[in-house]
């Protein structure tokens, strides 16, 4: 990524190049304006080679932030609070960044991009139903990077929809081990290092348990428990009843080194993403991943070793149950448990899993350790 320092008039006087693009731009590397000078040839063939924009010609504001491809652009947002302002149509499902402000500069257009930004209402703005609103950015693109932007926008897939403002939908499985800080430190490492075990072994998922084993988008620790993310409401709620009852089979056989109880709650629903460097992955903030952990405490504590959906899990795998040949088995063996309210006072129409009817004849299929004898 290259930053163009110009006058009010346009004219560059200096250039700096940061790569890779990331938030420190105190490694850039100064590009001196001397057409004998080796990065400054090679800014005139980048840019002549992907913009053919000629460089004497791109009138823009000062310290603006010339973006020539889409990679360093993902890279560049990763790494800095910068969410870029797109609008999508949830009939349709196609969305579009937006641009503020257009530039034709020889024989190509600079484009604007715009930022996601807090709605303020000293500014004019009215308020929308995500919080944000979208203003100018430094970044610059081409009309030919837009276009490619954009086309790589509904694609939920690709890393250009997870640095937009457009959310994707994803359904949330929490596992939380009942009564955690009862145990021993060193007991509380055991647990959690058994769940991870527990959830890699291929050989112990059996049947449909097959399919949502590898249907895991991601996965996160919580300290007392894990949240398991995924694509799809029936294959969250199938993947948490048949850890549920994993974990009874094999403390019965007494295969675990602790054994410990569990409750689950699984939620679907809309969410951001940020890039967490520490996963070095993506995250998720919203109503989908807030959804799970809301259903369990809804419920009280008392009750363990229970799997719960939220009424909009079960909506969901009601919606598409004619083309999951799964459906129908894991809806007859759902009980409703009414209209409970979580820590926040707000009512979960909740549902219970019978995981125990409902996983038997896959994990028959898997191939677990025999029993203890001692």
């Amino acid at each position: 990524m290259y930053a163009l320092h110009t006058t009010d008039a346009g004219r560059i006087t200096a250039i700096d190049r940061l790569d890779p693009p990331t938030r420190d731009w105190g490694r850039a590397v100064r590009v001196r304006l001397d057409p004998n000078d080796a990065e400054y040839q090679a800014f005139i063939a980048w840019n002549n080679t992907h913009s053919r924009v000629p460089v004497e010609l791109t009138a823009l504001p000062s310290n603006s932030l010339v973006c020539l491809g889409v990679d360093p652009l993902v890279a560049w947002c990763k790494h800095v609070p910068k969410m870029l302002f797109a609008k999508f149509d949830e009939e349709s499902r196609l969305g579009s960044f937006h641009t503020e402000g257009i530039h034709d500069a020889g024989t190509a257009r600079l484009c604007r991009l715009c930022e996601a930004w807090a709605f303020d209402p000293a500014r004019g703005d009215a308020e929308p139903a995500s919080g944000i609103v979208g203003t100018g950015t430094p970044i610059w693109v081409t009309n030919e990077i837009l276009n490619d932007l954009n086309r790589a926008l509904p694609n939920e897939d690709h890393d250009v929809r997870r640095i937009a403002s457009c959310t994707i939908e994803r359904t949330f499985a929490y596992v939380d081990v009942s009564g955690f800080s009862q145990y021993k430190p060193g007991q509380q490492a055991l647990i959690i290092n058994t769940l991870v075990f527990l959830v890699d072994q291929e050989h112990f998922w059996g049947g449909r348990g097959q399919l949502v084993q590898q249907a895991i988008e991601a996965r996160m620790c919580l300290g007392d428990g894990y949240i398991f993310v995924f694509r799809k409401a029936m294959d969250g709620a199938y993947f948490a009843a048949y850890l549920a009852r994993l974990i009874e089979e094999l403390a019965a056989r007494k295969a675990l080194p602790v054994e410990f109880h569990f409750r689950m709650g699984v939620h679907v629903g809309e969410v951001y993403t940020f890039w967490d460097p520490g996963r070095k992955d993506w995250n998720y903030i919203g109503d989908g991943i807030n959804g799970g952990s809301r259903v369990l405490t809804a419920i009280d504590k008392s009750y363990d070793d229970q799997v719960y959906i939220s009424g909009g899990v079960r909506k969901a795998i009601m919606a598409f149950s004619s083309a999951d040949a799964d459906a129908p088995r894991l809806l007859t063996n759902l009980h409703n448990r009414g209209s409970r309210k979580d820590k926040h006072d707000r009512p979960w129409r909740v549902y219970e899993i019978a995981h125990t009817a409902v996983c038997s004849d896959d994990l028959s299929q898997a191939k677990l350790p025999p029993p203890r004898t001692k």
